[in-house]
């Protein structure tokens, strides 16, 4: 199981990696802004510090939490 530390509202958790998807930029469809552009589709859940699922804590994200993790997902892609 692929995990990075993280916090939700404060509290210390787990997000596990289950994917990411790398879609190549294509100039020539309009069928997304991501088929455009091109870029990454994380895909994770959140689990507690002892590796259990934490759906109580994924009901605290926030917009903006999701977005942070997304970037922390996509950049420990990136690197491994």
């Amino acid at each position: 199981m692929n995990t990075i530390s993280s916090k939700i509202a404060g509290i210390p958790c787990l997000i596990e990696i289950l994917s990411c998807i790398y879609i190549p930029a294509d100039r020539l469809t309009w069928a997304s802004d991501i088929d455009y552009h091109g870029g990454y589709i994380p895909e994770w859940q959140v689990r507690d510090r002892k590796g259990y699922k934490a759906g109580w804590l994924g009901k605290k994200l926030t917009d903006k939490d999701i977005d942070r993790i997304d970037h922390e997902v996509i950049e420990w892609y990136k690197r491994s």
